[in-house]
């Protein structure tokens, strides 16, 4: 075999291509994935992850990394192995992919793994992926660090918030809910998301029984006693809709989400 470290034009891509006769089917959603990494300065070079040629001289493995590069009209150094054998086809992408823990670990990161979670689940409420059937973002291990690198100080404050929650409901409220809606509201509404997470950690200074935060409260309470075995998901809506009708200043009188209920939209 041979290596050689190549600035990979879109030119050159598209010759590449051209001896891509027999490779799995092209996925157009990766290929945006891998160009939205290349445009927003996120593709890193030098990892040792290689374009491969055959043999034969055709192409085995990249035809999605060279279509994105292509899509970003961008010039990047990829690392070429030439006349790899032919059967290598059926072996590669085999390994186990890094997952966000593996990310977090690596660069020594302490709460990794609740950080983490807490991008992740705020990203789902931010582009509704829960209600169109997904619970994964489109977000990359790597894209999860960069989030938490330029915004480590808010995310720490509003794990700081959950924790208090936790601890102080007795395991009643979830670390990740509380950190993620108090991570998403209080740019805008920090007086106000931490009124509503002390009422539904404290129990106290409720208006009424129909008091938004009384209602999820009573939620949590069930799903913690184990007397209700709710969908994370619906319980992810259900902090969604108290919020919501506490931002209105309504009241309410039960939570639930109906089979063909649209996902509700956090408000801002």
């Amino acid at each position: 075999m041979k290596t050689q470290e190549l600035l990979i034009t879109p030119e050159i891509a598209r010759n590449f291509l051209e001896t891509n006769v027999n490779n799995r089917p092209i996925k157009t959603v990766y290929i945006d994935y891998l160009s939205n990494l290349m445009n927003n300065g996120l593709w890193q070079e030098g990892t040792g992850e290689a374009i491969k040629i055959n043999k034969n001289g055709c192409l085995i493995d990249g035809q999605h990394r060279l279509n994105a590069l292509i899509k970003s009209n961008k010039e990047l150094k990829m690392l070429v192995v030439y006349e790899v054998e032919n059967i290598a086809i059926e072996v590669i992408d085999q390994g186990i992919k890094r997952t966000i823990h593996d990310v977090f670990s690596l660069a020594h990161i302490p709460d990794g793994t609740k950080f983490g979670s807490i991008i992740h689940l705020s990203e789902l409420i931010k582009t509704n992926r829960y209600y169109i059937g997904g619970r994964s973002t489109s977000l990359s291990p790597r894209e999860y660090l960069f989030i938490y690198n330029n915004d480590a100080d808010s995310l720490k404050e509003s794990l700081k918030v959950g924790r208090w929650c936790y601890y102080k409901s007795k395991g009643v409220i979830p670390i990740i809910h509380a950190s993620t809606i108090h991570y998403l509201l209080k740019d805008n509404h920090r007086k106000e998301i931490e009124h509503f997470l002390n009422k539904i950690t404290t129990g106290m200074d409720m208006d009424s029984l129909k008091d938004p935060a009384y209602i999820l409260r009573m939620r949590y309470l069930l799903e913690y006693r184990n007397v209700k075995r709710t969908k994370p998901s619906h319980m992810v809506a259900f902090l969604i809709k108290a919020w919501n009708f506490n931002y209105k200043k309504l009241t309410c009188s039960l939570l639930k989400m109906n089979p063909d209920e649209e996902w509700p939209k956090l408000l801002k």
